[in-house]
């Protein structure tokens, strides 16, 4: 009776620490996407370039390019590949998510509601005429 009990308050023991770790790991996610939020906040505020952060590089859809391309043109945002220095992997991960979530919001702000949709799905039609898809309907 007593080696059952003992086992299972060690059991309650690590399931706490666990939980702990887990709630430790959270809150320096959400303070990682908070300093990255902040960042791009005080950016649009000093009036920078609008600036899409990438990080870690992703394999995209044909035509992403294109879709880059149409980001800056129409909205005068540039699209940038970044590295996280001195920073852990994670916590810069995190950062350039919160960067982006207010930055995304601040391009709809100025320029619609839809335009990151509209500008991807043009950007693969555009990206279909080029590679002269048969499937795609005439204008």
């Amino acid at each position: 009776m007593e080696k059952t009990l003992v086992i299972l308050f060690l059991l309650t023991g690590l399931a706490g620490c666990q939980q702990q770790k887990e709630s430790s790991a959270r809150r320096a996610k959400d303070e990682a996407r908070k300093i990255g939020a902040a960042s791009a906040l005080q950016s649009i505020e000093r009036g920078d370039p609008l600036v899409l952060k990438e990080y870690p590089p992703l394999p995209y859809p044909p035509g992403h390019n294109i879709y880059t391309d149409l980001l800056k043109e129409r909205c005068q945002v540039q699209w940038e590949l970044v590295q996280p220095g001195e920073l852990p992997e994670q916590d810069f991960i995190q950062q350039v998510q919160g960067w982006n979530v207010v930055i995304e919001e601040e391009i709809r702000n100025r320029h619609g509601a839809t335009i990151m949709e509209d500008l991807s799905s043009e950007s693969q039609r555009l990206f279909k005429q080029q590679r002269g898809d048969p499937g795609l309907p005439s204008p």
